[in-house]
């Protein structure tokens, strides 16, 4: 079994969702058998320094990130925290950055810097407020990153990821189990965006977990 970092700065309401799909994935991981060795939050103060010492953790395989980011940084409060250069300290591990842009530069560019693989968007990734104590698109993003857990490859992860996006878009189609949902347009729209613009960089065969 593998072991994995968390990293959710939880800095604004649009973070702590993408927190709440961190926990919902976690909890997914935990009962396939795999260890959390690190998790950062709002809690312990997610900062440059705090981020770095997550990243280099010795031991676990993967980094999971949810939260802010642009093409060429992780970003908190708005202020860039991670780039490329200090992603590098996660050498030998794949990450997962479940953020805005991060699969444009920062990830090929970590990639370069030695991180083995990187998962992310290279687009603006939305959040959509629970319905009903519903959150398709959480679930969406959970159970394609939760292959990872089952031994798949990055490569696994990133076309599940995409499936399940697809999947969703059509559920928010009229007709579709979330056809009624408030932001159904939103959604049908941002799943089948966020579809096409999936990003792995680096080692696609890599099965970090």
């Amino acid at each position: 079994m593998g072991e994995y970092v968390g990293i959710c700065p939880r800095d604004d309401g649009h973070s702590r969702i993408a927190s709440d799909w961190y926990t919902r994935l976690s909890d997914r991981l935990k009962r396939s058998g795999h260890i959390e060795k690190y998790y950062l939050s709002d809690k312990r103060g997610a900062d440059y320094s705090t981020i770095r010492i997550a990243l280099a953790e010795v031991g676990p395989g993967l980094v999971l990130y949810f939260g802010h980011g642009t093409a060429d940084a992780w970003t908190v409060q708005g202020k860039a925290v991670t780039h490329s250069s200090d992603a590098a300290v996660a050498k030998g591990k794949a990450v997962v950055s479940v953020a805005c842009k991060t699969g444009r530069n920062l990830g090929p560019d970590a990639v370069n810097g030695g991180v083995v693989a990187w998962l992310g968007f290279t687009i603006p990734v939305p959040t959509i407020a629970p319905h009903g104590r519903l959150d398709p698109l959480g679930d969406a993003i959970v159970d394609g990153i939760a292959q990872l857990g089952n031994g798949g490859s990055m490569a696994d992860a990133r076309a599940a990821l995409e499936a399940e996006l697809r999947a969703l878009s059509d559920e928010y189609r009229s007709g579709g189990r979330f056809s009624h949902h408030p932001n159904a347009v939103i959604g049908f729209w941002a799943c089948g965006w966020l579809a096409d613009n999936v990003s792995l960089a680096g080692a696609t065969a890599w099965r970090p977990l």
